[in-house]
C-alpha cells in the first residue's frame, strides 16, 4: 500500500507525537487530531484521510516497532522543531515504505543532478511500483511535505528543488536512533559500516557518530566481512516501556 498519500504539516506531526504521548488511546487521539486539523482541513472526509496518515506513523505501529516508538517519544520531549524532524522522518520510514523509496529516489536524483522536479521522481518510482492511480498525487504530496518542513528548498524560476543544507543535531541519541530506525525500515540484515551514514532514505540528514559512540549505544551489532571491512545490525528488541 502506498499509505502516505496527503500533505503533512510538521506541527501535525508534533501534535500526532504528542498526543500519543499524553493520550496513549487510539480512538481519543482520533477526536484529537480531528479538532487539531479542523481549521486547516474543514471537510470530514479530506481530514479523516490525513488523521489516518499521522497516527500510522506515531500510534498505530506494530509491535515490533513499539519500543523504538517510545524511546522516539521520549527524545521528543526533550528535541528542539529541528531535532524533531529526524524523529518524524525515521518514524515515517518505518510506517510507510513508499516514504522511503520516495526519499531514496530523491536522494538519487540530488546525487547525479544536484536538484529535481516533482516529475522526475514520479517518473522514478513507477519504475519500482508501477502504474497506479494515486501514485502520482502520492508522490507529489511527500516531496510537498518535506518542502513545508524544510528539508528541501525550490527555485522559484526553474521550480526544480534542491538540497540547501544538511540537517545536524548536537545530541548523539537521536542520531543514533535514526540510524537504527533507517536500518529497520530498510529490512536489510546488516550493512557495512563504511555506508551506515550515506544511507539513501536518511539524505537530509548528517550524522557526527564514531564508531566507539556507536559501539557504545549497544544498539548496534558489529562483525566483520569480507575485505578486512566491518559490518552493523540491530540489536533485536522487544517489549515496550
Amino acid at each position: 500500500m502506498i499509505g502516505f498519500d496527503r500533505r503533512v504539516r510538521l506541527e501535525w506531526l508534533d501534535a500526532a507525537a504528542s498526543a500519543e504521548r499524553e493520550i496513549g488511546e487510539i480512538t481519543e487521539i482520533r477526536q484529537f487530531l480531528h479538532g487539531f486539523l479542523e481549521p486547516e482541513i474543514p471537510t470530514y472526509a479530506a481530514r479523516s484521510k490525513t488523521v489516518v496518515v499521522l497516527t500510522k506513523i506515531w500510534s498505530r505501529v506494530p509491535e515490533e516497532h513499539v519500543e523504538i516508538r517510545d524511546r522516539a517519544l521520549d527524545l521528543f520531549q526533550v528535541s528542539n522543531t529541528q531535532d524533531r524532524i529526524w524523529l518524524h522522518w525515521g518514524m515515517a520510514l518505518l510506517a510507510y515504505p513508499f516514504f522511503r523509496d520516495t526519499a531514496t529516489a530523491i536522494n538519487r536524483s540530488l546525487l547525479y543532478y544536484d536538484c529535481f522536479t516533482k516529475a522526475e521522481i514520479v517518473k522514478r518510482i513507477k519504475e519500482d511500483w508501477g502504474e497506479r492511480t494515486t501514485l502520482k498525487r502520492a508522490t507529489e504530496r511527500i516531496v510537498s511535505s518535506i518542502f513545508e518542513w524544510g528539508v528541501i528548498v525550490k527555485d522559484k524560476e526553474t521550480g526544480k528543488y534542491n538540497l540547501p543544507l544538511h540537517l545536524t543535531t548536537e545530541n548523539k541519541q537521536i542520531e543514533i536512533w535514526l540510524l537504527e530506525a533507517a536500518l529497520l525500515a530498510s529490512q536489510k540484515q546488516c550493512i557495512p559500516l563504511d555506508q551506515a551514514f550515506s544511507i539513501p532514505e536518511v539524505f537530509p540528514f548528517k550524522f557526527s557518530l564514531s564508531i566507539p559512540e556507536i559501539v557504545a549505544s549497544n544498539k548496534f551489532e558489529m562483525s566483520q566481512m569480507g575485505n578486512n571491512r566491518a559490518k552493523i545490525s540491530v540489536i533485536p528488541t522487544s517489549g515496550v516501556r
